[in-house]
């Protein structure tokens, strides 16, 4: 016994000093393991500099697989992504440690900034919206109004209504088909049923035109100002002006003064207008013969519409669609839930398709994946590309890259539409799929091709 107690000290202390060197080795491995990343966060950044950002990608990935939460190698690799175009990576670098309830300010903005480089205009606005819920800073609303601004500067050249059809040619409004109640902008044939101007001819318009668009038998032109105009159809007070009348007249009405209209939607009887603040407003049936803020939404940012339904997306991502039977509106109660977590969409006939913020694709008409494509639990589709924007007339799709290449979904699969230039913008008109150009003009989709239409 005693002897054991004369060794038993020794023991003790030996095993107490393998413990220090245990622990005095992992912490020097965990310095040196961070100085490392340090070391390979400097070279990135050096790299960065160089425009070496294959190398660049190379080191702050070391860094990070170092030290994960290190926010200055997450940074510097999402920049090394975006400067080679690969958007995807970049935004999903610093999304990886972004707290979606809780998220930080300085992370959020630069993810704002990746996806309005990668033309995801919907996700951008989205992103800065939440930034201005989490600071209120006016330097938050100023961009969201800058980005909203330029996602809806791309022009609808091309419009039709229940019996009337608008152009923009040349920079001048044209408009064809009937004119019982003054659809048409001009006083030919006004007020008579048995009139039909067969062919485009000068609708009278007395600004500079952007876009145009149709509801029922009213006829709306957004100028280059952002002011709004309307002709036709007043029965139910739809301009917003005031009044209502079952007379027909000729001419067009200013509607706004205020320069900051982006986009209008409508039903026969019921006008949508979305301002570059986010906010909706409305005239007609259901509403007020004055136009009125949508009270239903606090902001919104994108409004469609195809017949005698209204489609509104709002900046958290939900997309609702109006409730209506004939003429019967229900105003606020009447907005229906349809899909969230949307980042765009677009109506036709055949309903409404919409991109979701993790790229997938949904519609309430039914959607096949084809070859490559992923079906998702939801009951999306995951295309294979880096799609910004969609539109579809329920058999064929138009699908818009980042990288600004159009393709065409239909039966046969997927194409390129070729080289087309620049396209602004994507909608539904007179059963067919537009896509505007940068240069004004507008391409049609005909019997699976993308051709020139003129009015």
């Amino acid at each position: 016994m005693e002897q054991f107690k004369r060794y038993r000290l020794p023991m003790l202390f030996c095993v107490i000093l393998v413990l220090l060197a245990l622990i005095a080795g992992i912490a020097i491995n965990l310095v040196s393991g961070i100085g490392s990343a340090a070391e390979h966060i400097s070279m990135g950044q050096r790299y960065l500099n160089d425009l070496n950002y294959s190398e660049a990608i190379l080191e702050f990935t070391n860094a990070i697989e170092m030290n994960p939460s290190s926010r200055e190698a997450r940074q510097g690799l999402s920049t090394a992504y975006m400067a080679t175009g690969n958007y995807s990576f970049a935004a999903d670098v610093l999304e990886d440690v972004q707290d979606p309830y809780q998220p930080d300010e300085e992370i959020s903005a630069s993810l704002a900034n990746i996806y309005y480089q990668a033309k995801n205009y919907g996700k951008a606005i989205q992103i800065v919206s939440q930034l201005i819920d989490l600071t209120d800073d006016d330097q938050y609303y100023e961009q969201r109004e800058n980005l909203m601004r330029e996602w809806h500067s791309g022009a609808r050249t091309w419009a039709a209504g229940t019996d009337q059809e608008l152009s923009i040619s040349n920079g001048n409004v044209t408009s064809r088909g009937h004119n019982t109640l003054g659809q048409l902008g001009t006083s030919n044939g006004l007020g008579d049923s048995e009139y039909e101007q067969t062919e485009f001819a000068s609708a009278q318009f007395p600004g500079t035109p952007h876009s145009v668009y149709c509801a029922g038998r009213t006829s709306y032109v957004l100028d280059g100002s952002g002011n709004l105009w309307a002709a036709g159809e007043n029965r139910w007070g739809q301009m917003g002006d005031s009044y209502a009348t079952t007379l027909p007249e000729s001419g067009w009405i200013q509607l706004t003064t205020t320069g900051d209209v982006l986009d209008a939607a409508g039903a026969p009887g019921r006008m949508l207008v979305l301002r570059a603040d986010c906010s909706l407003w409305e005239a007609g049936y259901g509403s007020s013969q004055t136009m009125s803020r949508v009270s239903s939404f606090d902001s919104v940012m994108k409004i469609d519409s195809y017949g005698q339904t209204l489609y509104v997306l709002t900046t958290d991502g939900s997309l609702y669609a109006s409730r209506s039977n004939g003429y019967s509106y229900y105003g606020d109660a009447g907005w229906m839930l349809i899909a969230d977590e949307v980042t765009d969409f677009q109506a036709s006939d055949a309903g409404v398709i919409w991109l979701t913020s993790g790229n997938s694709i949904g519609s309430n008409f039914g959607m096949s994946a084809p070859e490559g494509w992923t079906p998702q639990e939801d009951g999306t589709v995951l295309p294979d590309l880096e799609v910004v924007s969609v539109a579809s007339d329920g058999g064929d799709t138009l699908l818009l890259c980042s990288d600004g290449s159009l393709y065409i979904y239909s039966a046969g699969g997927v194409t390129s539409a070729g080289n087309i230039g620049k396209v602004t913008d994507m909608y539904y008109a007179d059963s067919m799929l537009c896509a505007t150009l940068e240069d004004g003009s507008t391409l049609g989709l005909q019997n699976g091709q993308l051709q020139p239409i003129a009015g």
